[in-house]
């Protein structure tokens, strides 16, 4: 029997259909494939789809990820597939129809709910001055506003109800409710806690199926810390909502779709004119790092290392502009024309930037890169694989000795959670100061003075960079000076605060290898001042002590790759020379045998026992 494959394009919005008559079928960027996917993204043998006894099965055969309903298929593995099932292969979105069937994709729903959503829209801000609303935190406006929204949604529903995509629209719809629940909500509902079911029996039927997928969920619960927490990891929700969802629809009556369509398109156009629009459940999960807004049609997020593209959409330009306004004015920031990029910090502590036409040429761009709550912990770094107990323990005795580091990596390498967990070993009877150009560090000491630049005024004034903040900290009696990361001239009061009294002092740059890192140091401090190399190189080689080289793998994870000491300048070639004390070897980080020139100071003060160094990978292993 012949099918065929609907490939839908999530960039352009072009949709093809092929025709795969035959029992095996191979899918990749190279034209030799039987179905030609053109995307960097998408290996040259990417994966290839097999037709045996009546069943689909799916195999990964390129060294790109690719997912079926968004649940990874191993490298090498085989999935199968049914004709309803959502194929990803980097932007494109595949599914198996049969003949005559025409099925309407998720994607084609986020369209169809945009278009719904921004009619709507539409006739609110015909009957309401949404500048009065959103002004005020409640009253008679928000009432008001309520009272419009509800009555613009009830004339919108019944048109989606009865509409040829309704089933898709539904089924996105229920998707975003669920993912719109918070870890508390979550939480409330493991303990037992429920909501008031309505008259109409609706929240009742809609907890039957969110309270499901929630249980199932909530089965993967872990207890750290003395608390619960939801293992974060969005493809449970994904797997249990389509085990629910078929249920749902061969019970559900016309009433309850419509009951739910209405809920959840007033509380969509709710977020888009007082919160976050479709970005306002996101902000609450704790799973999500990082959020990235390329266009309005164009929403990623990133998770466990890796990016994942969104089936949701602002339903404008000026929607976006308004909610990255939204997000900036209260920080006392602005954008427009002519300021189009901003740098910001929520007050969670998220790190937002933004930036709008005539820079961004696409439309308004929005980053937030989020920080967990609690911050992670060695231990949780050597779970995770990113460092092992030895690696834990030699860093623990260096920071406690006072010994100068420097953390390098790409962006997004885990520099700063490295500084976190490294900062973690300083003393409470010490005086910190840390400067960042967003606050970021969590540190849990009890005195820790945080220091943050300022960005100029309208007037181009009153701007204090981190340069200006490290000489002010000089003058603060400081026992130890944090520099969330040094990218310019302040590079030169760093190294001469490490040299003249404050040992122990901890900052990051950005650079792929320990001789980078020390190159780029270099340029730095010739940014302030024009002193011939060697100086430079002798006051580097004077004020560093150690190298911690952070990088982010294909796969995603975070590791630490080498931990070097800075021993000298070489007297024939004159630069700075490093010695790794760990590198990464076989996955593991491994120590290479080498005795930094200062652990006898370490041994001495009872900070180190050389023995953990030695010990076998599989002792290394066992040490929590």
């Amino acid at each position: 029997m012949a099918f065929v494959l609907r490939i839908f394009d999530a960039e352009t919005k072009n949709v093809r259909v092929q025709e795969i008559g035959i029992l095996s079928v191979k899918l990749g960027r190279s034209d030799k494939c039987d179905v030609v996917i053109d995307s960097p993204y998408v290996s040259r043998e990417h994966a290839v789809l097999r037709q045996a006894d009546g069943k689909f099965i799916l195999e990964s055969v390129g060294k790109n990820v690719t997912y079926v309903n968004r649940r990874e298929v191993p490298q090498g593995g085989a999935m199968e597939v049914q004709p309803d099932d959502e194929i990803q292969i980097a932007g494109f979105s595949l599914f198996i129809e049969g003949p005559g069937r025409a099925k309407r994709t998720e994607v084609d729903a986020a369209g169809a709910l945009g278009d719904i959503e921004l009619a709507i829209h539409a006739r609110v801000i015909e009957r309401i001055d949404l500048r009065e609303v959103t002004g005020k935190a409640g009253g008679e406006a928000q009432a008001r506003l309520r009272q419009v929204l509800d009555e613009a949604v009830r004339a919108a529903v019944p048109d989606v109800a009865k509409s040829a995509i309704a089933p898709e629209v539904l089924r996105h719809a229920l998707r975003e409710s669920l993912y719109g629940e918070t870890v508390q909500e979550v939480l409330r509902r493991a303990a037992g806690g429920g909501d008031a079911a309505g008259a109409s029996g609706f929240l009742a039927k809609m907890d039957t199926l969110l309270g499901e997928v929630v249980g199932r969920i909530c089965a993967d619960l872990k207890v750290v810390g003395g608390k619960a927490r939801v293992r974060e990891d969005l493809a449970l929700v994904d797997a249990g909502f389509e085990d629910q969802f078929a249920k749902f629809e061969k019970t559900s009556t016309d009433e309850l779709r419509t009951l739910f369509l209405r809920r959840f398109l007033n509380r969509e156009i709710l977020n888009l004119i007082c919160g976050f629009g479709p970005l306002q459940d996101l902000l609450e999960l704790p799973n999500t790092s990082e959020i990235m807004v390329v266009h309005k049609d164009l929403i990623y997020i990133e998770r466990e290392g890796r990016l994942q593209r969104l089936h949701r959409t602002f339903i404008s330009d000026e929607i976006l502009l308004a909610v990255i306004q939204r997000i900036v004015e209260p920080l006392g920031r602005l954008i427009d024309r002519s300021t189009p990029l901003v740098d910001a910090r929520l007050p969670d502590g998220s790190r937002v930037n933004a930036i709008i036409p005539p820079l961004a040429v696409k439309g308004p761009c929005l980053t937030i890169r989020r920080f967990s709550k609690d911050p992670l912990t060695p231990d949780d770094l050597v779970r995770f694989g990113s460092l092992t107990p030895a690696a834990v323990a030699f860093l623990r005795a260096c920071v406690r000795g006072h010994k100068n580091v420097l953390i390098s990596g790409g962006t997004g390498s885990g520099k700063t959670t490295m500084l976190n967990v490294l900062s973690s070993f300083i003393g409470e009877d010490e005086r910190i100061v840390t400067i960042e150009d967003s606050a970021e560090l969590q540190l849990r000491q009890p005195h820790v003075v945080t220091l943050e630049t300022r960005p100029p005024n309208v007037e181009g004034k009153g701007a204090y960079t981190i340069r200006d903040l490290v000489k002010n900290a000089l003058r603060m009696r400081p026992d130890r000076i944090v520099v969330g990361e040094c990218r310019g001239a302040e590079a030169l009061e760093m190294l001469q605060a490490m040299n003249t009294g404050h040992d122990g002092s901890l900052t990051t740059l950005h650079a792929n290898t320990p001789q980078d890192a020390l190159l780029r140091l270099e340029t730095m401090v010739l940014q302030a001042a024009d002193l011939p190399v060697r100086a430079i190189r002798d006051q580097i080689e004077a004020a560093i002590h150690l190298i911690v080289q952070c990088q982010r793998l294909t796969s995603g994870k975070r590791m630490v790759t080498h931990v070097s000491e800075v021993v000298g300048v070489d007297p024939v070639e004159g630069v700075v020379v490093t010695n790794d004390l760990f590198e990464l070897r076989d996955g593991v980080l491994e120590f290479s045998g080498y005795l930094p020139s200062f652990v006898d100071a370490l041994v001495a003060k009872g900070y180190l026992d050389p023995a953990v160094l030695f010990a076998p990978r599989a002792e290394k292993a066992g040490v929590a």
